[in-house]
């Protein structure tokens, strides 16, 4: 089963809520208008390409009111529906075969990696999701969640009571909220995440054949190198004194390092380049 959305058919509607609670039938009126999340979780995009940001607050409103019943499925690619032109989705950056290029729906991930943390601070069962193959800048790692037409984001409604999702994008600041019953209200919840290891990048040298160089220049780095890294992510559980009482491991990750590229000027055309330099002055 999955999440029910106002955007789909199947509409639950916020304002008239009847569910079950501590056995006796309630009712719950506007029920996030009057309470405190049970977690709000946010990323920042502020210097992202205008058509970056347009996808965020897209795939972000089709998450917007969304309500899933105990027991209940979220899958972020029915809710979001697929990246194409017709469903309003732009040419971003994406990551892709361990790069990054450009593809329709950029951005959509950091909408899907916000709502997995947010997610995980509600206590929610995580049923599906992959890590990026690349390290990703708006989010510690260990703690993303990449989607594509291929790749899903589920979450699963643990509680007895439906859970309500609301997101803001303003073309700064992505936020995420969660509204359902606080399964540990005298604990606090901490994410947090551990490099174990870096992965080290190669530079591979080529020859400038295409005049790329200045005069002035002996090399240009083309495509920068950056290291991979193999991580972990803990959940920590802080009571009231500030203590954590205990922490669990929520996953392990390996992303990819991306090589660089740099052209270089060959000791043969530095040679040339002098002598003509010599020649000219004489």
């Amino acid at each position: 089963s999955v999440a029910y959305s106002p955007q789909c058919d199947r509409i639950a509607c916020a304002h008239s809520l009847s569910f079950s609670k501590d056995g006796e039938n309630g009712f719950c009126e506007n029920f996030y208008e009057f309470s405190e999340p049970t977690s709000s979780f946010e990323t920042n995009y502020e210097t992202s390409a205008s058509e970056r940001k347009s996808n965020i607050k897209l795939a972000s409103q089709k998450l917007d009111g969304v309500i899933i019943l105990p027991n209940q499925v979220l899958s972020f690619n029915e809710i979001v529906g697929s990246r194409t032109f017709k469903n309003g989705y732009r040419t971003a950056t994406i990551i892709e075969s361990g790069k990054f290029t450009q593809g329709l729906g950029g951005g959509v991930c950091q909408v899907s990696t916000t709502l997995y943390v947010a997610a995980l601070l509600s206590g929610f069962e995580i049923a599906e999701y992959r890590a990026h193959s690349l390290p990703v800048s708006y989010v510690p790692l260990s703690l993303d969640a990449a989607v594509s037409e291929k790749i899903d984001l589920k979450i699963k409604n643990p509680y007895p009571t439906p859970v309500l999702i609301k997101t803001e994008a303003d073309g700064k600041i992505l936020r995420i909220s969660v509204y359902c019953e606080n399964p540990s209200p005298n604990l606090k919840v901490k994410l947090r995440s551990k490099m174990l290891k870096e992965l080290e990048a190669t530079m591979t040298d080529k020859d400038d054949t295409d005049g790329v160089l200045l005069e002035t220049e002996t090399e240009k780095i083309i495509i920068p190198a950056h290291s991979g890294y193999l991580s972990e992510s803990y959940m920590d559980y802080i009571d009231q004194s500030g203590a954590v009482v205990s922490t669990i491991k929520i996953r392990t990750d390996r992303y990819l390092p991306q090589n660089g590229e740099r052209i270089i000027r060959s000791e043969s055309e530095t040679n040339m380049l002098k002598l003509n330099t010599v020649s000219v002055k004489v």
